[in-house]
């Protein structure tokens, strides 16, 4: 499969998250285009794993067991995008800090980019539907791009974005 075509077996959302869809590589400097993609590794606390995993499948991602156990899930976007579920006992060990309660306070809030405008409804209904909360913002609709938000079980915010890279108005 292709860089953010992965499809898992229990939904048909789908991302493709790859910089090259969107535009990006020709803002990178010369020399850096062709280097390597880069990952990002997203880790997030969570109250409840099995729960949690069973969430991140339903809007697309995939479980890595190789980086998984009773205290952690590696759930795989794309070749480049991951999410680490870690318990609360789990996370304790990487920081002291104290964990936010996503639900009442804002901490972060992510973007992964869709195929097109249907994908960014279906991962956001998915995410409605299984214990997740679809469009705990307002929809935007600029035409070149759409977005919807939704939160996991834990209340974390994730932004589902398409953007048409050929519909951008052209700066004067």
């Amino acid at each position: 499969m292709g860089l953010g075509s992965r499809k898992n077996s229990h939904t048909d959302v789908g991302f493709r998250c790859d910089a090259t869809s969107v535009g990006y590589p020709q803002l990178l400097p010369e020399g850096k285009r062709d280097k390597m993609t880069k990952k990002i590794f997203i880790n997030l606390p969570v109250l409840d794993l099995t729960k949690s995993m069973a969430f991140y499948s339903a809007i697309g991602a995939v479980n890595n067991p190789q980086f998984s156990d009773a205290t952690s899930a590696c759930m795989v976007f794309s070749d480049a995008i991951f999410v680490m579920l870690l318990t609360h006992d789990k996370w304790a060990t990487f920081t002291r800090k104290p964990i936010a309660d996503a639900r009442r306070q804002s901490e972060v809030m992510l973007a992964i980019s869709c195929d097109d405008r249907q994908a960014v409804d279906a991962v956001t209904e998915a995410a409605g539907t299984h214990g997740g909360k679809a469009d705990v913002n307002p929809k935007q609709d600029l035409g070149f791009l759409y977005n919807r938000s939704f939160e996991d079980a834990d209340g974390h915010i994730w932004e589902a974005v398409f953007m048409d890279m050929s519909r951008v108005p052209q700066t004067a």
